[in-house]
């Protein structure tokens, strides 16, 4: 089923093909998700690069403030901070390198998360003024990823999980996402049959494990939106294949410049 990006579910805020998320925008955080309108996957192209640019422009970060990381489908977790600027902004070379989420305290500094069907998960305290970035496909769902952010929070920033907002973005769903018989050991009642195939409801096994952990129901924003129904909105590793494009979802603490 295709979802529509309308002005009820969220807000562009930051001119076309940047869209945020209405319940985060008065909050002092700067986040927000592209489209295809931005492939930002590096591939050597120089025009990724000035995709990467025109995305944070349109946001107003600075690419080289970026923060991106390497994301193989663990559930490792990395404290990041200032000195961490510009790491993976414009080389895969210096990325942050085997892991999954990223958190932070420290302001002006932009986490970025790449997805093309696994979920890109933002985080934020406004207690505690924390936040964080979390890809999450289903061998991190498999482990825990989303729950172990909320804890990974409160271990280094004192966060409390009821205090935590988490905005799930643009992600592959259960009206598509296909799987075999066999993921219905991991994830039970979050896989479906339909037709004699199997459908993992991603999102459904993400926000019961943030749930698990403490964070409330009605501070989970899921943006409903469909990457692989979405073909003129979005990339789809299901449905264009491994060298599809990628799109970024970032967070960032603003400063007392921003």
């Amino acid at each position: 089923m295709s979802h529509q990006v309308t002005q009820n579910d969220l807000c562009i805020e930051r001119g076309e093909g940047c869209f945020v998320f209405r319940h985060l925008f008065v909050f002092p955080i700067v986040h927000g998700f592209g489209t295809r309108m931005y492939n930002i996957y590096l591939t050597g192209d120089g025009e990724r690069l000035r995709d990467r640019e025109k995305f944070c422009g349109q946001l107003g970060i600075n690419l080289d403030d970026l923060v991106c990381m390497e994301q193989i489908h663990n559930n490792n977790i990395v404290r990041v901070g200032a000195e961490h600027k510009g790491r993976g902004s414009k080389s895969d070379s210096d990325r942050i390198t085997n892991v999954d989420g990223m958190i932070t305290q420290a302001k002006g500094v932009p986490l970025a998360v790449r997805t093309a069907d696994c979920a890109p998960l933002l985080f934020y305290d406004p207690v505690h003024e924390a936040i964080g970035v979390a890809h999450v496909g289903w061998k991190g769902a498999a482990v825990d990823l989303a729950g172990k952010m909320a804890m990974a929070l409160k271990n280094n920033f004192l966060s409390q999980a009821e205090d935590i907002f988490v905005a799930i973005g643009p992600m592959i769903r259960s009206c598509c996402y296909e799987v075999g018989e066999d993921f219905h050991e991991m994830f039970g009642s979050h896989v479906e049959r339909r037709g004699g195939s199997h459908y993992l409801n991603l999102a459904g096994v993400i926000m019961e494990e943030l749930e698990r952990a403490g964070v409330r129901k009605d501070r989970i924003y899921d943006s409903g939106l469909c990457t692989a129904c979405n073909k003129d909105l979005f990339f789809s590793y299901r449905r264009e294949g491994p060298e599809t494009g990628r799109i970024f979802a970032v967070i960032m603490l603003k400063g007392d410049t921003v």
